[in-house]
């Protein structure tokens, strides 16, 4: 499931969910691809990305929606 909702304070949250099997966050690479990829988005919107893996993996982006020039 992929979700984008619109926040009050001119924020917004990019919410990715899968319900695999999950995996170990102690035992990934993280200069991976993806997860490379994921890291260079949230520096890019300076947004802070949290993960969370209960019965598949939830990741949620929040980052603001107006930038300075």
């Amino acid at each position: 499931r992929i979700e984008l909702t619109a926040l009050d304070d001119g924020k917004a949250v990019l919410v990715v969910t899968d319900d695999g099997r999950g995996y170990d966050p102690e035992g990934v690479d993280k200069t991976r691809l993806g997860l490379w990829l994921i890291q260079g988005l949230t520096q890019q919107v300076r947004g802070d990305l949290s993960t969370t893996i209960d019965g598949g993996v939830t990741s949620r982006l929040e980052f603001t929606t107006q930038f300075e020039a």
